[in-house]
């Protein structure tokens, strides 16, 4: 739950990881607001195996000026992973 804004901003990390690894490396995520889904990220390996970092994978404004509950989800039927680096609401 975050406090009272009027939208929200959600960065996360990618590694690209080759897929040649046998660890998960793609990056597949839902995002809720107050139980609703908002939006969806998909990111998949290009394997160069470089981080890349505050990749904005989410973002909502017009949100009414109230508390909300932001949800974020793995999704997808195949392995994956979310590294979650900072949200930012206003």
């Amino acid at each position: 739950q975050f406090i009272p804004g009027i939208a929200v901003y959600v960065f996360l990390i990618l590694s690209n990881t080759p897929a040649s690894s046998g660890l998960f490396m793609n990056t597949i995520a839902t995002f809720r607001i107050d139980g609703d889904v908002a939006g969806t990220y998909t990111h998949l390996t290009d394997n160069s195996n470089v981080f890349q970092y505050n990749v904005l994978a989410f973002s909502q404004q017009g949100l009414s000026d109230d508390n909300h509950v932001l949800t974020i989800e793995g999704s997808g039927d195949e392995p994956a992973y979310i590294i979650f680096d900072r949200a930012v609401y206003t």
